[in-house]
């Protein structure tokens, strides 16, 4: 099950994030190295700490963390880093109706490496060769956009886009450590969460 909610509680300064690839690296005899990727796309890894919060969030973790019955369920998260596509090219047109997934794109020395972006937040303009078009529907949950485009276009796009995560443990250890005036009881713990993949067609 994937959920459209938010963890709606703001972590605290200092939470991590970052994306992780897989590589098989092989030493040979004369020093050096045969290096293969096993994912062509990266995963990426969240380290949420929530620090002096009141109990009245630290419920909205939990409830979260119920809803998803732990690891099982999955629901959107902002990445704070990196949520935002400007002029991101996104495929070539065909002259045929095609479906295209979402990308942000990264090039170093000329060569491009294209990010698959999915929970789409929100789609700002998609342009054809510079012009902007209305003429494409999306699916936003998996971040694909169809539409028929001229032979050789270049398809662009700008917007928002979400991850899709789970918690990556199935214990939520948070501790009561004061109290407040204001808020009342003062809680404080870190929740882990990996990004899992859209959800299936048809779900």
């Amino acid at each position: 099950m994937y959920f459209q909610e938010y963890l709606d509680v703001c972590p605290a300064y200092g939470w991590v994030g970052a994306p992780e690839f897989s590589t098989r690296i092989v030493s040979l005899a004369n020093g050096r190295e045969r290096r293969n990727g096993n994912w062509d796309q990266p995963r990426h890894k969240y380290a949420a700490s929530f620090q002096n919060i009141s109990h009245a969030d630290y419920i909205k973790i939990l409830t979260m963390f119920m809803a998803c019955r732990g690891r099982l369920h999955a629901f959107r998260m902002r990445d704070e880093l990196n949520y935002r596509a400007v002029d991101q090219q996104f495929g070539v047109g065909t002259g045929s109706l095609e479906t295209y997934q979402l990308q942000t794109v990264f090039t170093v020395d000329g060569f491009p490496y294209g990010r698959y972006v999915y929970a789409i937040r929100t789609i700002t303009q998609i342009r054809v060769n510079g012009v902007p078009t209305g003429s494409y529907t999306a699916d936003l949950d998996r971040g694909t956009v169809s539409m028929s485009a001229a032979l050789g276009a270049v398809l662009e796009w700008d917007g928002e886009f979400d991850i899709w995560v789970r918690f990556d443990n199935d214990d939520l250890p948070f501790s009561l450590d004061s109290r407040n005036s204001e808020l009342g009881e003062i809680v404080n713990g870190s929740v882990n969460l990996i990004e899992v993949p859209p959800p299936p067609e048809g779900s």
